[in-house]
């Protein structure tokens, strides 16, 4: 059976190939069981640390407003910036080099939680509540979906996995458009959390879905690869999956900035 995803840490070509076939033919073979541990265990330390940041920079930012009177978040963007560099990096290390993927993993377990606590205190300063909002929904979605996929009740066919590929890829080179016109200070103005147009909030429901459908085809593949991959792609397909929901979470988030700013 052919394999795709829009994920590339969970794409055939990036585990298959990438398998240790000497640690195989020992019967150190990926099993979903493994994965599930895995996968687990980076989603809980992405959320530690998460909550880490997030209560250091927020006690940070009110002894900051209490001696001077104002509120800064200057320094929740460094953080991200930092961290996104060091994720990216563990990211495609842990990839390309499957063998050191349980170091790579929960350095980008790390890397992310620092990202979405520097994230989401930018958030609760200017809408206070959206962030339990967009954590009890991402794992509500992701619940949904597991299910769903899980009693067959959602089928990945070829046709599904084409699709998905087709809205990620015009998605992607909309939000890059976008960064490349924000460098010259016009960016699109529909991408605002604040821009309550209707194409805004398609926009924003349409990355929330496009999210679900990743988690979707993850388990997916997740199941195909049971027993034709080596023991250290469960860590890679953990970082995989902790992808799709760090990214379902964030774009969830800015849809209930977006809803929360109407007030």
């Amino acid at each position: 059976m052919k394999f795709s995803s829009t994920n590339p840490m969970l794409s055939e070509n990036s585990i298959v190939s990438h398998s240790d076939s000497v640690a195989m033919s020992k019967g150190q073979i990926m099993t979903l069981e493994g994965t599930a541990k895995k996968s687990a265990m980076l989603i809980l330390l992405c959320l530690i640390t998460g909550f880490v940041m997030y209560g250091n920079l927020l006690e940070s930012i009110i002894e900051n407003y209490q001696r001077s009177g104002s509120v800064s978040i200057a320094g929740s963007g460094v953080y991200i910036g930092v961290a996104s560099i060091v994720g990216l990096i563990a990211y495609f290390v842990g990839l390309f080099v499957p063998k050191i993927a349980k170091i790579c993993a929960p350095v980008y377990a790390i890397a992310e939680g620092i990202v979405l606590g520097a994230f989401s205190v930018i958030a609760e300063v200017k809408f206070p509540g959206v962030a339990l909002q967009a954590l009890i929904s991402t794992f509500a979605i992701a619940g949904v979906m597991f299910v769903g996929f899980s009693y067959g009740f959602f089928k990945v066919t070829q046709k599904l996995k084409s699709f998905v590929i087709a809205c990620a890829i015009g998605y992607i080179v909309f939000l890059l458009a976008n960064m490349i016109l924000s460098l010259f200070g016009n960016g699109i103005a529909v991408l605002n959390v604040e821009n309550q147009s209707v194409i805004s909030y398609g926009i924003s429901i349409f990355a929330v879905c496009l999210g679900a459908l990743f988690l979707l085809l993850d388990f997916d593949n997740i199941a195909q690869l049971h027993g034709r991959a080596s023991k250290d792609m469960e860590w890679v397909c953990g970082m995989g999956l902790l992808a799709t929901l760090v990214w379902l979470y964030i774009e969830l988030l800015k849809l209930f900035m977006k809803l929360q700013s109407r007030e």
